[in-house]
This record gives C-alpha cells, sequence and structure tokens, in this order.
C-alpha cells in the first residue's frame, strides 16, 4: 500500500468517524426533544398500528386458507367480513351496554351513609353482637376514609375507562386506514420478506443473515403461539365470568366480566389485578354478593391455572414461576401494562436462545451431559 492510499483511507476513517459523532448528537438531540418525537410518531403511526393488525391477521388468514381450502384472496375478504361483523356486534351491542352500565354505576355509586349502613345490616344478620359492637367502635373512620377513596379510585378507572372507549370512537378512520394497509401487507407478505431477505443477506455476513432470520423465526413462533393461545384463554376466561355473574344475579357483571377477562393477558398478576376492582365494585353496590362474587373468581382461577391455561397454553410459556414473576415486573416498571403482556414470551424467547447457545458451548466442551436435571441436588 503506497503512502497516497493510506492518506487516502486515513481520509475514509477520520470522514466516518465524523460523520458517526454527527449521527450521534443529531440522534441524541431528536430523542431528548419529545415534539420530535410525537412528530415521528405521529407520522410511523398509521404504518406502525397496520403492521400490528397483519401481524396478528395474518395467522387467521393461513388457517382460514387450510381448512377452507382458500385463496389467499378470499380468505382475506371472508376475514374482513367476519372482522366488519364483529365490529358492527361490538359497537351496537356490547359496547352500548358496558357503556350504560358503567354510566349506571356511576351514577348509582352509594354515598357513606348508605354504605355504613348496608355493612351494619349485614353485621346485625351474620355477626356476633358483642363482635359488632367492637368493630363499629374501632372502624367507623376507617371505613369512611376507605369509601371515599375506594369511589375515587373507582371513578377515576372507570372514567379513563370511558375516555379510552370514546378515543378509540374517534379514532375509527385512522383504524380503518391502519386496517387497509394491513391487508396489502398481507397480500405483499411473500415479496416483502423476500426483499427484506435480500437486503440482510446483502449487508450481513450469511451467518450473521442465518443467525438472524433464524432468531426472527423463533421469535414469530414464539409471540404467535403465546398470544393466541393467551387471547382465546383470556376471552374463556371472561366468557365464563359474565355467565356466572348472571346467573348469581352480581349487578354490573359485563363491566367486572371485561375487566377479568383483559387483565387475564397477564401472568400470575392478572387474576389478582382484576379481582379487586370486581371486588371493590360489588362490595360498594351489592354487600352480600360480594362473597359470591370472591368463589366466582376464585373457582376461575384455580380453573384457568389449572387445567384451561395449561390445554390451551401449553408448554409455550416453559418458564418457572420465578422468571414469570420477574419478567411481569420488569416489563410492567419499563412499558407499563404492555410490558407487562409482553415481558413473558420475551423472557422465554430469550431462555431458549441463551439455552442454545449454553448446549453448543456444553458439546464443544465435551460435556453435552451436564443436564440442569442433573445437576439439581
Amino acid at each position: 500500500m503506497d503512502k497516497q492510499e493510506q492518506i487516502l483511507n486515513e481520509r475514509k476513517k477520520f470522514f466516518k468517524i465524523i460523520l458517526l459523532i454527527a449521527f450521534g448528537v443529531l440522534f441524541y438531540m431528536f430523542v431528548s426533544d419529545k415534539e420530535y418525537i410525537q412528530w415521528a410518531y405521529s407520522i410511523v403511526k398509521p404504518l406502525l398500528h397496520a403492521f400490528i393488525i397483519a401481524y396478528l391477521l395474518n395467522p387467521l388468514v393461513k388457517l382460514i386458507t387450510k381448512h377452507l381450502k382458500l385463496s389467499k384472496h378470499l380468505s382475506i375478504i371472508l376475514l374482513i367480513l367476519l372482522l366488519l361483523a364483529f365490529i358492527f356486534f361490538m359497537f351496537y351491542v356490547v359496547i352500548p351496554n358496558l357503556a350504560s352500565n358503567v354510566i349506571s354505576l356511576i351514577n348509582n355509586f352509594p354515598d357513606i351513609d348508605s354504605i355504613t349502613s348496608s355493612i351494619d345490616n349485614f353485621f346485625d344478620k351474620y355477626v356476633d353482637d358483642r363482635i359488632t359492637e367492637m368493630i363499629r367502635k374501632n372502624s367507623n373512620n376507617i371505613i369512611a376514609m376507605s369509601i371515599e377513596k375506594g369511589k375515587t379510585i373507582l371513578t377515576d378507572f372507570l372514567q379513563g375507562f370511558i375516555n379510552k372507549t370514546l378515543y378509540f370512537t374517534t379514532s375509527i378512520i385512522n383504524l380503518l386506514i391502519s386496517l387497509i394497509i394491513a391487508i396489502y401487507m398481507i397480500l405483499d407478505k411473500d415479496d416483502l420478506c423476500a426483499r427484506l431477505k435480500r437486503l440482510i443477506y446483502a449487508f450481513f455476513r450469511k451467518s450473521a443473515a442465518d443467525y438472524i432470520f433464524e432468531i426472527g423465526n423463533k421469535s414469530n413462533d414464539a409471540f404467535i403461539s403465546y398470544f393466541t393461545g393467551k387471547l382465546l384463554d383470556s376471552s374463556i376466561i371472561g366468557l365464563l365470568s359474565l355467565i356466572f355473574f348472571t346467573i348469581a344475579g352480581v349487578p354490573y357483571g359485563s363491566v367486572l366480566a371485561l375487566i377479568i377477562g383483559i387483565t387475564n393477558m397477564i401472568e400470575y398478576f392478572g387474576p389478582f389485578i382484576g379481582a379487586i376492582p370486581a371486588i371493590i365494585i360489588t362490595l360498594f353496590t351489592d354487600l352480600p354478593k360480594t362473597i359470591w362474587v370472591g368463589i366466582i373468581i376464585l373457582a376461575l382461577q384455580q380453573f384457568d391455572g389449572l387445567f384451561l391455561g395449561p390445554k390451551i397454553i401449553g408448554k409455550k410459556v416453559g418458564l418457572r414461576a420465578f422468571w414469570v414473576v420477574i419478567a411481569v415486573i420488569i416489563g410492567g416498571s419499563l412499558f407499563g401494562v404492555s410490558g407487562m403482556i409482553l415481558g413473558v414470551p420475551s423472557t422465554v424467547l430469550i431462555k431458549n436462545l441463551v439455552e442454545e447457545a449454553v448446549d453448543k458451548r456444553l458439546k464443544v466442551k465435551g460435556l453435552a451431559k451436564l443436564e440442569v436435571d442433573k445437576l439439581k441436588k
């Protein structure tokens, strides 16, 4: 290499470093300013939502194509018709019923005197007089403070729920735009994936590109299998909750069933998170039915944990309870509710990748028989 060529290479390295520093400064300025982030997110939001919709609908398209022996175009048309029927059912049957229940619950929320009177009547009827008198002497202030606090929390929660519902209804146009883009994504999925493969193989070594696609395939399997199973499991639990609440005559059963079904998407903590508002609502609206609500939720939790969950999800989680709790806590602290839901499948993926890497390293060292079960004391 002559001197002139060496100088050119040094200049190239220098300009690369300058460009890298400039890119880093611009990236920091962009990230540190929330207005820029909101502006960028407003641009990519329809595409991001379209990708999520396409990602979730693609397995349904495959299912329809496989079992009904239809082409991809006809499968998408059938799926669109089913989605429109579902949206119509939600907007004309489910959402009005939920909205009326929520509004009725807020308007008819009892005051302190009526709830205190209900509690007194309950103790007079079911508890010994001496115990009742002792409780009354020591708990009047606590009851009053708890009721006020509970009413505030419940009102904020339900108001937030209504606001989210109204926001969803006002954003229906954006949702339809994202749905249209998602349909085109599903139709052109093979072409998009092929172009992505060409791009990755062009700028990465073949071994690195192969590993990237291996991780991508495993990520897709982990997330799709987990979410489809968990969504079905939570839908069944929500429906069973609605049926049992209706049979037991629990007030606002549809609202309680919706809360339990949605929170059931969160592993381990979900049933407890859903049980708290359900019990509080029943406690303030129909005190004697609180026991029935607690029994129904406890029975459904046991049914889900011991039978339904393992039957539907099977070994798709494959994590010990400790790691599930850690995944939910860390995911929730970083990304809120979305992180609590995404934390478990993400941890499953990381666990599988780490275990595969460990297995390969142990085989290279001639320690393939060094298995976890054999190392347990």
